[in-house]
């Protein structure tokens, strides 16, 4: 169901609508300003970054990276439509001829990663 601005919605309105477990408390819009960081060493303040080098080594190009993720949602989309390539795109919010493009498109990307053998 669709909400005004003016709406709070409540825990099992934002899970259902992201498909994640329930938050805690009701959720509304968030407050423009400032955001401040909690000091270093308090309980709120986010442990420190895990071996930097390990981080760099998974980045990617960002092409990549998004390439993969329209992939992994047009595959869920054609699984929760049973294979029918309009009700995936519909899902998805773009065009069925977008949609026949990014399969072409992850068809070919596939094609390429796969190992030559003689």
């Amino acid at each position: 169901a669709l909400m005004t601005d003016a709406a709070v919605l409540g825990a099992a309105d934002v899970a259902a609508a992201l498909g994640t477990a329930t938050p805690a408390g009701p959720v509304s819009r968030a407050v423009p300003g400032p955001v401040v960081p909690p000091p270093p060493g308090s309980a709120a303040a986010p442990p420190p970054p895990a071996q930097a080098a390990t981080a760099l080594s998974d980045i990617r190009p960002l092409d990549e990276m998004v390439g993969e993720l329209e992939s992994r949602a047009i595959l869920q989309a054609l699984a929760a439509t049973g294979g029918n390539k309009l009700a995936a795109a519909r899902l998805l919010g773009i065009a069925r001829a977008t949609l026949y493009q990014k399969l072409a498109l992850a068809e070919r990307l596939a094609a390429d990663r796969l190992p030559v053998t003689r």
